[in-house]
């Protein structure tokens, strides 16, 4: 039971810790964009997990920047964070 009163379905008793999952995931996403306009790929390197740094070096790994036509939130959790 939530604090106003409804009920979360029972079939997915952490559905509201999801949505709340997946509300944190896109505000860092929007916040590491925001610096990037500012400061560049320098933002990216820090915000990497070392890994992909390693794939980089290596010339197995990269980027590509793709402005999206449309909101893909069904894949937000394929997305990992440092």
């Amino acid at each position: 039971m939530r604090r106003d009163g409804t009920s979360v379905s029972a079939s997915h008793p952490d559905q509201e810790s999801e949505g709340l999952s997946a509300l944190v995931r896109m505000t860092r996403i929007r916040a590491i964009y925001k610096a990037w306009l500012i400061h560049g790929d320098t933002v990216l390197w820090n915000s990497c997990s070392p890994v992909l740094h390693d794939a980089i070096d290596r010339g197995s790994g990269g980027f590509e920047f793709v402005p999206l036509k449309r909101q893909y939130f069904h894949l937000s959790h394929l997305v990992g964070v440092a």
